[in-house]
């Protein structure tokens, strides 16, 4: 059983959240019936899944699988458990909240610059994240150079207007 918790409050997610499943056993997840799972919309904070009766996990050779969490209002999060013997286990994976995160964590998006319809940045892009308690405490950068290529998760360029988000913990 995985718990999907607000990151700020301790409480299970009610939104809607898509997870996928990767990682060495990334592939022996299954659902109740035992049938392969690569994904699965959560709604209402709670995931159950099985491992495939073909992967027997043990101390020396534990059961990994990488379960990584999205939906709009949350940054993505990402765990990889480990398994080590057959039965029930939790497992519990803080998500943030854009609009609220826990103390400590700091977003900042920013405008930053244009790309062209080949996906190439026009310029420098420099974006950061203060700590806005403390100025004087570390930041968060990030710099890409005039010329760097940018590409979406389907592996398309990125075109126009683009945006950097920066996340500190």
């Amino acid at each position: 059983t995985v718990q999907l918790l607000d990151a700020a409050t301790g409480e299970l997610i009610d939104n809607n959240l898509d997870v996928t499943f990767s990682g060495p056993d990334g592939g022996q997840v299954v659902n109740f019936y035992s049938d392969p799972m690569a994904d699965r919309l959560v709604k209402n904070g709670i995931l159950n899944f099985g491992i495939a009766n073909s992967r027997v996990p043990s101390l020396g050779s534990p059961v990994q699988v990488t379960i990584t969490a999205k939906a709009d209002a949350f940054l993505p999060a990402s765990r990889t458990v480990e398994i080590p013997a057959t039965g029930n286990h939790v497992f519990q994976i803080p998500v943030v909240r854009r609009s609220a995160p826990p103390s400590g964590v700091i977003l900042a998006s920013i405008a930053a610059g244009t790309a062209s319809a080949d996906g190439v940045t026009q310029q420098d892009i420099v974006a950061s994240a203060d700590n806005p308690d403390n100025p004087d405490d570390a930041r968060a950068e990030f710099f890409s150079a005039a010329g760097s290529l940018f590409l979406d998760a389907e592996g398309q360029p990125l075109t126009g207007n683009l945006r950097v988000e920066t996340v500190y913990y």
